[in-house]
């Protein structure tokens, strides 16, 4: 198997489809990163995930305040059963976060 992209190697792994190694991710404390700059075994700002081959960037993009304030919202309907499921569904599971 060629070399794959961080990029293939995760969604191929989300997939459960072939990889040529497994994923790898790894948080750094920013003193950490400071202490190797520091020590001269970084340079000033140089980018870990670069470095370090790694896979995967720490990453906050989810919002985890709740709206106690929602209320669902239907935002298209289809003629389609399977695509009705999915609105159904995703409405379901708004109402209960």
């Amino acid at each position: 198997m060629d070399s794959l992209t961080s990029q293939e190697r995760i969604s191929n792994i989300l997939q459960r489809q072939p990889i040529d190694r497994i994923g790898v991710f790894e948080h750094f404390w920013e003193d950490t990163q400071r202490n190797w700059e520091q020590a001269g075994y970084l340079t000033p700002g140089e980018c870990l995930e670069d470095r370090f081959d790694l896979d995967m960037q720490l990453s906050w993009p989810f919002n985890f305040v709740a709206n106690l304030d929602f209320e669902p919202e239907i935002i298209e309907e289809t003629e389609d059963d399977a695509e009705d499921d999915v609105q159904q569904t995703t409405v379901l599971l708004h109402e209960h976060v």
